[in-house]
């Protein structure tokens, strides 16, 4: 498997972000606030290895010299982002869910969490096993999985994507609340304009 550094899949990373932006942001104009990079990361999870978000699909298990282990562009139409990992004294295990066509973009890919994927990486030499259902991981005798300190990945930066989040709440109350303003303003000028109109007739 060719080894796919993070500074190269994250253009490609980036370009599938405008992407579905682009196409999303027909239906709903607010959703181009929510294509920027304020959720994604890189979570040192154990020396020498990272969990990357690139975007929500692309949540991948990297290391620190910046290159991609398991990632679902390696797997295309079947391996979904990473959404959990759990780490041993000679292993980093994930735990990833399937692939499926968008909903409202059948070229771009969704995450199926009806699907289950897992893969083990030795952390000696960072040998790539899998994706194992979770069957095939029994057979093969690896460790049980209920035995295991499963984790899930989080942003190790609060703030930023808190206040990317309230950056985009103002700007949806923006551009819905704007025209309803509007419609609001116009609404109660016609009626004082009547309302003055009959005052005038009545006077008159």
């Amino acid at each position: 498997m060719r080894v796919v550094r993070i500074a190269e899949f994250y253009e490609r990373s980036c370009a599938r972000q405008a992407l579905i932006a682009l196409s999303v942001a027909a239906l709903f104009p607010a959703t181009g606030a929510a294509a920027s990079g304020w959720h994604d990361y890189e979570l040192e999870i154990a020396p020498g290895f990272t969990v990357f978000r690139a975007n929500a699909f692309d949540v991948c298990l990297g290391t620190t010299e910046k290159s991609l282990l398991v990632c679902p562009h390696n797997y295309p139409g079947k391996i979904g982002p990473l959404v959990a990992y759990a780490v041993t004294e000679d292993a980093i295990i994930t735990q990833h869910v399937g692939a499926r066509p968008h909903e409202k973009n059948p070229e771009m890919l969704d995450a199926d969490p009806e699907k289950e994927f897992l893969f083990i990486v030795r952390r000696a030499d960072r040998a790539v096993s899998g994706p194992f259902t979770r069957l095939e991981w029994e057979q093969a005798g690896y460790p049980d999985l209920s035995s295991l300190n499963w984790a899930h990945p989080r942003n190790p930066n609060f703030w930023l994507p808190f206040l990317g989040t309230l950056f985009f709440l103002g700007v949806t109350a923006i551009i819905f609340g704007g025209p309803i303003a509007v419609l609001v303003i116009a609404a109660a000028s016609l009626w004082l304009y009547l309302r003055r109109l009959r005052q005038r007739r009545n006077a008159a």
